[in-house]
């Protein structure tokens, strides 16, 4: 009896599953082969929602892939076919695809769209400190981000994102100065 109670109890426990590169690449083909062409017609809400997903959990950078469907889901009507927790996710992972890609106004509507809905939100603050890097705004950024680790001071993307900008701005030691700050908590 008790080793089936054990048994019971391991059969319970998800574990987190990594996507294979198999289903990555399936997915893929299904939403870049379904359009735009001159008769193929955009590819459906729910593959473009799958691929998003697999690219979300299996941590791939995918930028131009994310920004093209991401972007066009979120505009059309395609949207409501998301959760409510997973249509939030969406636009971040699609806000960070536009901003990987330079595609600034697409990356402003979103943002809006996030702090409307999360006024007082650190990970929104932290995607506008990443639209002023785009901007090469680096002063505004830093100052978007040392207000969010005044709020939190162990925020992992503020911290790495002010590493990002005194590198970006050829400032080696500050970077390696701050990623040692940062080890700390």
């Amino acid at each position: 009896d008790l080793k089936e109670g054990r048994r019971k109890k391991k059969k319970k426990k998800k574990k987190m599953v990594i996507p294979s590169q198999k289903a990555l690449e399936d997915a893929l083909a299904r939403c870049e082969h379904a359009g735009p062409t001159k008769n193929a017609k955009p590819a459906p809400p729910q593959e473009v929602r799958k691929l998003l997903k697999i690219i979300r959990d299996g941590k791939v950078r995918l930028p131009d892939v994310v920004s093209k469907h991401g972007a066009r889901l979120l505009s059309s009507k395609g949207w409501r076919t998301l959760k409510p927790d997973e249509l939030w996710l969406v636009h971040e992972q699609v806000c960070l695809a536009c901003l990987d890609t330079g595609d600034v106004d697409e990356a402003k509507r979103i943002i809006q769209k996030l702090d409307k809905r999360f006024p007082n939100s650190l990970r929104v603050a932290v995607l506008k400190g990443a639209l002023f890097e785009c901007c090469e705004d680096f002063d505004q950024a830093d100052e978007i981000y040392k207000a969010v680790l005044e709020e939190n001071e162990a925020h992992q993307g503020a911290w790495k994102r002010r590493c990002c900008i005194a590198k970006a701005q050829g400032n080696t030691e500050k970077a390696i100065g701050m990623l040692k700050e940062y080890v700390k908590y």
